[in-house]
């Protein structure tokens, strides 16, 4: 098939483990294929049927569910860390984050942070969140928020935990709701594959 032999060029010339693509046709799937293997080294070949991580492309489906939220008057772009979070112990440029700058990269924050999870805490994803928002509240930002663009995986995650406390839902469950089945996305998912 001239599609996976296509893929096999890219996947080695990528340098990654697995590759897959469809080519759709007036809504229809004219050609899939996937190749390569689900573990480097192994023999566990994936299939056009395996689930793939999108990666930083979940950023642009974290800020559809800002922008309905926003329309629905859940949120407005001006809403701030401060406003979600009135009793967090963090500096005033901390406090006065907003959605618009955490979806835009230039809140100021760095690229990822790592939370201090303890070992012998069963955290819910929420909970885990909000563990990192207090930690990463106490770090220094590395510029003044709305002044310099810097792309920021941290950004991303305090807007999700900004949407799931305003809306009372986790964050999977508000992108089920709000996005995959209104969609008509039954394969999607939040999260690692199992």
């Amino acid at each position: 098939m001239k599609l996976a032999r296509l893929l096999e060029k890219r996947r080695i010339a990528a340098n990654q483990p697995a590759l897959a693509a469809a080519v759709v046709v007036g809504g229809k799937i004219k050609a899939a294929a996937a190749v390569g293997t689900r573990k480097y080294g192994t023999r566990n070949w994936v299939t056009v049927d395996d689930n793939f991580i999108i990666g930083s492309c979940g950023k642009a489906l974290t800020s559809t569910v800002a922008a309905l939220m926003v329309d629905e008057g859940m949120l407005r772009w001006d809403t701030t860390i401060g406003n979600v979070f009135p009793s967090l112990e963090s500096s005033d440029a901390f406090r006065n984050i907003s959605l618009m700058q955490l979806l835009s990269h230039s809140a100021g924050l760095p690229k990822s942070f790592m939370a201090d999870l303890k070992r012998s805490v069963s955290y819910t994803p929420t909970a885990g969140r909000l563990v990192y928002l207090s930690q990463i509240a106490q770090t220094e930002l590395h510029h003044p928020p709305g002044t310099v663009k810097f792309y920021s995986n941290t950004g991303y995650i305090l807007a999700g935990l900004m949407m799931e406390v305003v809306s009372g839902k986790e964050f999977n469950e508000l992108m089920s709701m709000k996005l995959f089945k209104p969609l008509n996305l039954a394969t999607a998912g939040y999260g690692a594959p199992a």
